[in-house]
Parts: C-alpha cells; structure tokens; sequence
C-alpha cells in the first residue's frame, strides 16, 4: 500500500485488494489440499473442510456488505479504531466487496492452486531424489499443510515454519532427520528465495526509476 501511494492508488483500495489477493491464495492452498486428500485416502480432509468454511463465510460476508444496515454497523465497530483507521478499514472492505463476487471466488483460486502446485511438484521431485518413498498426493499434503501452518504463523514467508513443519511431516514419514532438513532447505531456496530474488531486482527497477523525479 505505500509503495502504491505515490503512484495515485488510495489506501483502502490496495487493502481491499490485498484481502481478495489473501483470500484467493488461501483457497487455492486449500483446493490443493482437498484435493490431495481424495486421492491419498479418498475421503475429505481438514483442509478441505477449512476450504469450504472460507469461501462461505467470506461470500456470505459479502453478501452482508450489500446491505446498508449491515454496512452502517460496520462504520460503527470500526469507529472505534479511531475516526482515520475506521474509515479506511470499511472503505477497505468495501472496496473488496466489489472484487469479491461469485465468479471471482470461483477463478481467483484457480491460479494460486497453480503456483502452489508448482511449488508441491518441486518438493515431491526433491523427495524423490532423495529416495524417499512418498505418493505424489502425499507430497502435495505435506507441502499444503506446511504452507498453511507457514501463514497463520503470521511470519512473513513462514520463515522457520514452514520449514519446521516439512522436516517434522517427513520424518513422521520416514525420512531420516538430515534428509528431512535438506529437503526443506532446498525447497526454499528454489521457490520462496528464488521469488524473493526476483522481488529484489524488480524493487531495485522501481527505486531507479523514481529516484531522478526526487532529485
């Protein structure tokens, strides 16, 4: 949002963004999920449940958004943040509220499920290269559950645990303790340093550009 700022783009609006932006990624971590787990057991699992829990109750939330009562209520609590945050906070909402309808719900996952799975696929490759004998719907399992317990770690990237949580499934797997934490290492480094590699360069571009309109 503040790098936004400067560029005309108000602050409620990136945030209203940034929560749809959130949401779809958690869906589409939990399609993966639920996904993984039909084929390993051929039942649903936890996360699939947390899946449909998520997308109702953020649908039906937006369905209260449409309500005026409803929106005055929410001026309301937010007020109590204090008038600025308040405001911001409900123009946030609102503001997803508008990106938050049925067919975005049901397209949004679909491309973070993607790049999830992108990332799943590496760690299974890795597993294999180790000899480690895992199921393709196993491996994707772990990698949900960890990049799950990663974010409501609330640390940026899940650093230390997501890691934590892929050494702790493999050896609940079988997978000897340095095998385990050589596995996480380098699933790390080809997929969340590898992008924040990128992130740098590109930040890098951005500073250069707007560096000479300062000075």
């Amino acid at each position: 949002s503040l790098f936004l700022l400067p560029m005309g783009v108000p602050l409620a609006r990136s945030l209203g963004a940034f929560v749809a932006d959130r949401l779809s990624d958690v869906l589409g971590v939990c399609l993966l999920g639920a996904v993984a787990g039909l084929l390993a057991r051929g039942s649903l699992n936890m996360v699939g449940v947390m899946m449909g829990v998520v997308a109702a109750g953020s649908f039906a939330f937006w369905q209260l958004r449409r309500s005026p009562s409803m929106f005055a209520v929410a001026m309301g609590f937010a007020s109590r943040w204090g008038p600025a945050p308040g405001r911001v906070a409900v123009e946030a909402l609102a503001q997803w509220a508008q990106i938050w309808t049925l067919r975005n719900v049901t397209l949004f996952p679909l491309l973070p499920a993607l790049a999830y799975g992108i990332q799943a696929a590496v760690f299974a490759v890795l597993c294999t290269v180790l000899s480690l004998p895992l199921q393709p719907a196993v491996a994707l399992e772990i990698f949900v559950n960890a990049t799950l317990l990663g974010a409501a770690s609330m640390v940026p990237g899940g650093l230390g645990t997501m890691e934590a949580s892929l050494v702790f499934q493999l050896m609940a797997q079988g997978a000897e303790k340095a095998d385990a934490v050589a596995i996480a290492i380098a699933t790390r480094c080809v997929t969340l340093w590898c992008g924040v590699f990128i992130g740098l360069v590109a930040f890098t571009g951005v500073c250069m550009r707007t560096r000479p309109n300062k000075l």
